[in-house]
């Protein structure tokens, strides 16, 4: 409302994907026509990692500058894996074999289903996906070949396939045991709860979030490895 009416902050602090809303809507103006004439302009981001210029750039201007990044990665519970049979070794190669191909998502639920079979985890703890709605789904999409932008259009598109594939995947997660039906809208302390103390296999969630576990929900319990 603030920016509608011309009265909006000299800088506003927000998430890439505004970008382009916010360009269109005249709320913000582009900084530089490329990243060199930023770092040119001021040398203390010469050393923002070069992967994030990409999402600050909307028809081919720069309009921001990337302040922080996160990851939201695919966790996996060490003592669960031991449990299960896996060396040492086993484990320390697994984010070796996922950056390869070598172990895919198929290969997850199959493990997961191991694990529930042999006791090492209860049924429907195998893998653990946010229980809100979020766009950390998007990167399954465009791990199964989806697209959400075009940049020759302009226009935000859906590969229908790569869609039909990725709800697939999320089907079997559930169809398998290793996911609970209707998992969406599971409360977040619950999710939390659980992931923190070991009930879960695998789950995604945001690297931010170790500080969330050690301070709300482990505290009494030391510091240690899942």
């Amino acid at each position: 409302m603030a920016c509608e009416a011309r009265k909006g902050p000299d800088i506003i602090c927000s998430g890439h994907e505004d970008i382009p809303g916010y360009a269109q809507s005249g709320y913000i103006m582009a900084i530089a026509d490329s990243v060199s004439e930023v770092k040119a302009m001021a040398p203390e981001f010469d050393d923002v990692i070069e992967s994030l210029w990409g999402i600050m750039t909307w028809n081919g201007k720069i309009w921001a500058i990337p302040q922080d990044a996160e990851c939201r990665p695919m966790f996996y519970s060490k003592s669960k894996l031991k449990e299960l049979g896996w060396s040492d070794a086993k484990i320390k190669a697994l984010p070796d074999k996922i950056k390869n191909g070598e172990y895919t998502l198929d290969d997850m639920i199959a493990t997961c289903q191991e694990a529930i079979d042999k006791g090492v985890v209860e049924p429907e703890y195998g893998y653990w996906h946010r229980p809100k709605p979020g766009g950390d789904f998007i990167q399954y999409y465009v791990a199964h070949g989806g697209r959400i932008y075009d940049a020759k259009t302009d226009k935000l598109v859906i590969v229908k396939d790569a869609l039909i594939d990725w709800y697939k995947f999320q089907r079997k997660c559930v169809t398998s045991g290793v996911t609970p039906e209707n998992f969406i809208g599971t409360e977040w302390s619950i999710w939390h709860e659980n992931v923190s103390h070991n009930k879960a296999l695998f789950w995604n969630g945001g690297i931010w979030q170790w500080a969330e576990w050690a301070a709300l929900y482990v505290d009494d319990m030391g510091r240690g490895e899942l």
